[in-house]
């Protein structure tokens, strides 16, 4: 979980300074966006909406009503959110707020993120399984690797073989088509290797029902 502080002035046009990093994968985020009056003269009532997203961020909330915000005080409207597990890292993307009073006045505010790759490699069991006939194998990579993917039946023999490929960090996918083999279990083999030659080895069983 990751917890965003920013500011909006009721004052100006503003838009984040920093990147934020966002925990891959992760849940229960927060954005807490503190709106200041800085009216010398009169209370603000308004409404803070989330204008823009990336589709990999999912808020749980995209509006906030303020009543009433006394002059020179301020108030915190949160936004909860979460990160899908496909989202692309270590790319800026933006978040944008338009902060809008009962009078007709706007403001935006943009706040800049970036999600963090996994932090360990990973294969996932394969999706469904049971399968008949295609089943998805997912993986996680912390950095840029090359992984290969060989598939074995219960006599160890090599079925099907996905060569190695370079991948960026993040999760991928493989589909296997086993519609020509027969029912029976199956073992998943991936190999990931980063780019100082450092290597992973990963296995799950794999069961096919005709």
């Amino acid at each position: 979980m990751k917890t965003i502080l920013a500011t909006c002035l009721l004052t100006t046009l503003l838009t984040a300074q920093s990147v934020y990093e966002l925990p891959f994968a992760s849940k229960g985020n927060i954005i807490e966006l503190s709106v200041s009056n800085e009216s010398q003269t009169e209370n603000f009532s308004g409404k803070v909406e989330l204008t823009s997203t990336p589709d990999f961020i999912k808020f749980k909330n995209s509006s906030v009503e303020i009543t009433n915000l006394v002059k020179e005080e301020s108030i915190s409207a949160d936004f909860e959110f979460d990160v899908i597990v496909s989202a692309p890292v270590n790319e800026k993307t933006d978040i944008i707020f338009n902060v809008k009073s009962d009078n007709g006045e706007q403001w935006t505010k943009t706040i800049t993120v970036s999600v963090s790759p996994p932090e360990d490699y990973e294969l996932f069991q394969n999706y469904p399984n049971p399968f008949n006939p295609t089943t998805k194998i997912s993986y996680l990579l912390p950095e840029e690797s090359k992984v290969s993917l060989q598939i074995f039946n219960i006599l160890g023999e090599r079925v099907a073989d996905f060569p190695g490929e370079l991948k960026s960090a993040g999760q991928h996918e493989i589909v296997w088509n086993a519609s020509n083999f027969a029912s029976g279990t199956y073992i998943c083999l991936v190999r990931m290797e980063n780019t100082k030659g450092e290597t992973k080895q990963f296995q799950k069983k794999m069961l096919l029902l005709r």
